[in-house]
């Protein structure tokens, strides 16, 4: 759970107040991680401490040893995922340039009988965020060696080679495999 919240927002929408300006986080706070284990409904609370703030989660296994795994894209600073979208900031192409979302791909590691837990950076861009993070479904439940998301914002030229390229990463290797975005593509 991420120290993020909005503030007075049923009042703020009635009064018409645009979501940004309800949008209140507390970077000096650390994110707790809430972990159940579905084979005894016992909950675990994690503080990796430090702020990570996640919409979308990826693949998550359970290795041979018991740890749990989880992939997720996070971000270091949520309120730069709104800026974008934002009428003043698109309508403006000097605003959409080079934004550090603080974006990176993480790999949480959780062992309930140790009450630990590692946490690894797998990728990170300079510009741009990195979301909607995908694997293969048909391994439910096992680790799959692909992981796919979407860079946002990555490039600060905004020309007709301009695109949010779908990543592949590969956890064998350790890195990005492949990236595919034809030019004037939001994937």
């Amino acid at each position: 759970m991420a120290p993020v919240y909005f503030k007075n927002f049923m009042s703020g929408m009635i009064a018409g107040k645009p979501i940004k300006d309800m949008w209140t986080q507390d970077l000096e706070k650390s994110t707790k991680i809430y972990v159940i284990r579905l084979s005894d409904g016992k909950i675990k609370v994690f503080d990796p401490k430090e702020f990570h703030f996640a919409v979308h989660f990826s693949q998550s296994f359970e290795e041979e040893d018991g740890k749990l795994v989880v992939e997720v894209p996070t971000y270091s600073n949520s309120r730069v995922l709104l800026d974008p979208f934002i009428r003043e900031n698109y309508s403006d192409i000097e605003k959409m340039k080079n934004i550090n979302y603080g974006s990176r791909l993480m790999r949480f590691t959780f062992d309930f009988d140790k009450d630990t837990f590692d946490m690894k950076e797998l990728v990170k861009f300079k510009w741009g965020n990195i979301d909607f993070a995908q694997y293969n479904h048909g391994l439910n439940g096992k680790e799959s060696q692909f992981s796919y998301f979407t860079h946002f914002f990555g490039q600060n030229t905004f020309d007709e080679t301009y695109t949010w390229p779908l990543v592949k990463y590969d956890s064998k290797l350790g890195d990005v495999a492949a990236q595919w975005g034809p030019n004037s593509t939001l994937t």
